[in-house]
This record gives structure tokens, sequence and C-alpha cells, in this order.
């Protein structure tokens, strides 16, 4: 590799070292590593070939139009790609696979999965880890068992989740409710940590047991949970060890819990004491805590962002430097058509209707169309997804591919995104609703975006509408 330092030719930054000199110019690292692992239909020759070429006017050429004197054909499966001594990516990660998958257990399947990745250098990179490493030859020679059990119990649990996640998707392991189970691996973990004593332990596991595990199991048959149900479960049992603890400094426990204690907890800071009411609900109806009167449930207004900041929002989401396409589209939907980001993540791309120079997408029973300039982000998004370059999402039905294996995003990691542009997720979506069922009939509203109509009439009442709402028009 040359040690000099020059402009690159491809992303123009200066001062780059340089890593290789193509007829374009000389390239950094990084841009070479695209140039070399990037195929299509060549702009000169338009034969299906590595792309690693580039025109006057941007057009990807093959080795041969673009007059690159270099040959990148694996000299064992003849495939062009960037090589390795001579083999191309995907017969090295082969022979590296075989290296700590050559245990008597079966993990075919896994090896396949992980052979078609789009962007075998970056398994590559993975690989090169020595936590991936023993866990591969563990379940390949079965130091670790081929389970769920065997799983949980690895050290490295971020590994070890990723690579259940491939193993259910090919069939090697059955999938399971991974919710409840990390429900139940935090009760399992820090229960005991948290509980004051041994009693309120056994307290405690009975209440996450037999009413929070049950509930989750419960809307779990109906809808998959969503992330942010399994810690509003555990926060549920922060806050009753806390009531625990605070009745004990009393000199009491909850058997000898009196009203006056009760209403002190409800009315003093902080406001997560407010939590503690199933729990304390649930003891009363168990009969392990006297009938005391619980305080009763107070709505706080929600916030509504105003139509001119909600136009600000847009138009700095419209601005790349923003963010990255995914993040701003994923924002846009929520403040432009009051999407939770439960229901964006699980959008796919079949959802979106292009039509031309129309945008669609599928929310209710209808279609919501999208408009200029936005429409423009959502195409762009449908052709330059996240996550398809490795084994976990090659052919991802997602709008938002998600890190795991046949999984979209998370809607925590959008709404943490969504939080550090500055969005106020409550209030976006108020906005948006109320500016909506100011322009259209609440019922239209309802359907396009999937929304009930009770829910959009009491929006079209506080917006001050003047549609008439879906029970007037019933009743007409």
């Amino acid at each position: 590799m040359s040690a000099r330092y020059a402009t690159c030719a491809r992303c123009r930054r200066p001062e780059r070292q340089v890593a290789k000199i193509f007829p374009d110019g000389p390239l950094c690292a990084s841009c070479r590593a695209q140039a070399i692992r990037r195929r299509g239909r060549c702009a000169g020759c338009e034969q299906e070939r590595l792309l690693p070429g580039a025109g006057r006017d941007g057009a990807r050429l093959c080795c041969s139009c673009a007059g690159i004197d270099e040959n990148y054909t694996c000299r064992r499966c003849g495939t062009e790609w960037a090589l390795r001594r001579g083999i191309c990516e995907w017969c090295h990660l082969a022979d590296v696979l075989d290296v700590y998958m050559d245990g008597e257990i079966d993990l075919s399947g896994l090896r396949e999965r992980l052979l078609h990745a789009a962007r075998p250098d970056r398994l590559l990179i993975w690989l090169r880890a020595t936590h991936v490493q023993e866990l591969l030859r563990g379940l390949s020679f079965g130091v670790i068992p081929l389970s769920h059990e065997g799983l949980d119990d690895a050290t490295h649990r971020q590994v070890a989740d990723h690579l259940r996640a491939l193993l259910v998707a090919t069939g090697l392991l059955p999938g399971r409710n991974e919710c409840l189970a990390h429900f139940d691996r935090w009760v399992s973990e820090h229960l005991a940590e948290i509980a004051p004593t041994a009693e309120d332990f056994r307290l405690l596991n009975q209440f996450a047991a037999w009413h929070l595990r049950r509930r989750l199991l419960s809307q779990s048959d109906h809808a998959p949970l969503c992330d942010g149900q399994v810690p509003a479960a555990t926060h549920n049992l922060r806050v009753a060890a806390d009531l625990l603890a605070w009745l004990h400094e009393r000199g009491g426990d909850l058997l000898t819990c009196a009203q006056g204690d009760l209403d002190e907890w409800f009315t003093t800071r902080p406001n997560t004491h407010a939590h503690t009411t199933a729990f304390v609900r649930w003891a009363i109806t168990t009969g392990r805590c006297p009938k005391l009167a619980l305080p009763a449930r107070r709505s706080a207004t929600a916030p509504v962002l105003d139509q001119a900041a909600r136009l600000d929002i847009l138009r700095q989401l419209l601005d790349p430097s923003t963010g990255r396409l995914d993040h701003r589209v994923a924002a846009m939907l929520l403040v432009l058509v009051a999407q939770p980001f439960t229901r964006i993540a699980a959008l796919k791309v079949d959802d979106i209707i292009i039509d031309g120079e129309h945008v669609e997408i599928s929310l209710g029973q209808g279609v919501t169309p999208i408009p200029d300039p936005f429409a423009a982000m959502v195409c762009r998004l449908c052709l330059q997804r996240s996550n398809l370059n490795t084994a976990t999402n090659p052919t991802s039905p997602w709008l938002f591919p998600g890190q795991g294996a046949d999984s979209h995003v998370r809607p925590s990691t959008l709404r943490r995104i969504a939080n550090e542009i500055g969005i106020n997720l409550v209030a976006a979506r108020s906005g948006a609703l109320r500016q909506l069922v100011l322009d259209c009939p609440p019922s239209v509203v309802a359907d396009m975006l999937g929304y009930s109509y009770g829910a959009m009439d009491r929006h079209a009442a506080q917006a001050g509408s003047s549609w008439s709402s879906y029970a007037a028009l019933r009743a007409q």
C-alpha cells in the first residue's frame, strides 16, 4: 500500500491515505473496500460482473470497461469479488466456518445461512472475536447444549442472542416468546437483589409469576409483545419492592399496612409510587394486604405539537445531516401520519405502493398518500434498506430490517433516535392527529391510519373540528 496521501477520487475527502490507484484516480481504503465488493450490471458491456470501476458520469464499470488491470476472479469457485490469498471472501468464510463448526453436532443449516451473506467480509470481522469462536465451537462440539437454555447460560449474551435468532430462522432451534424469556431471566437474576427480605422475595416472586407474567402471556395471545411491556413489568416489581422497604422502615409490613400509610405513600414523591397500584390491588385480592382504598386514577393532559413546530420538525427531517435515511423516514411517519413506532417498525416493503410519481402507504383499511418531498425519501429507503448485507436478513420483507435474523428494527431504537432528534413523541402524534381531523372527517382519518372511530372523534372534538363525528354520521 502506498504511503502517499491525496484527495480520494470517490468520496472527495482530502488528505486520505491512498490504498489503490484506479483509472479514475486514487482511492482511500474505505472506497477501495466498497469498490471491490459491488456487483451488478456494467454500464459499458451490460454484463453482470464485479463493478470496481467508475466512469466520468459516475456509472459503475467492470474491470475490462474501466481499464483496471487486476484479477478479482476466485481460483476456487470463479466468482468475481474481493480476494483473500486468491480465493473470494465466501470461500474464505467457508474455510473459517469449517474450523469452528467441525464438531459432531450438525450445524450445516447455520453454516449455509452464514454463507448466503451479501457481505461476507463483515462476518469474517465478526468471527475474529474470541467469544464468537468459543460459542460456535461450544455448540458444534456439544459443550454448549443446542437449546435456548444453553444459550441463556452463555457469558456473552448479545452474541448468544444473535446466534439464537439465526438458529431459530434455520430451524435448528424452536421459536419461543423472547419477551417472556427476557422477563423470566430478569426475575431470576435481579429479584433477589431488590427484595428487602426473604419473605418479601417470596411475595414478589408470586406477584411476578401469578400476575405480571400471566398478564404478559395473555397479552401475547392477542398480539406480539412490544419491547416496552417487559420493562414496564419489571418496573412494577422494582416499585413494589420500594413499597415493602418503605413499610419496613416504618416498623410494619404489607399485612399491617393501614389506610393512612397507603395514602401517604401515594401522595409523596417520586411519582413512580403510582406504579404500585397493580401490586397493592393484587395483594388485596389475594388476602396479602387489608382491604384498603386505592387512589383514583388521574388522567394527565397530553401535550400537543402545534402546526408551526410540526412543520419545523418535518423540514429538519428532510435534511440528510439530521441522521440516517431510515431513521428520518421513521420519524417522518410519526410526525406526518401519526403512526406509533410499534406500527412503523413492523411495516413491510409491500406496504409501500409506488405508482409512478405517486407514493402511498397501507396503514389501515385503505391507503394513505405520502406527499412530496417525503415520498422521495420513502422511495429511496425502499432501495437502500439497512441490515441486508449480513446473514441476518438477506431477503428481509421489513421496511426497517433489524439486526436479528428475520426481524424488524426494535421500536425502542426508533424512539431513542426520535428523542435524540428532539421530537416529543406524544406531542408529535397528537399534533398530527389534530391537524388531520381538521382537514378530513374523523371516520376517513380512522380508516386511513388504522385508528378507532372513537379515538378520532375525541381528537376532532379537542381540535374543534367542524366535521360531523362518526357517531353523528351513523345516526343519520
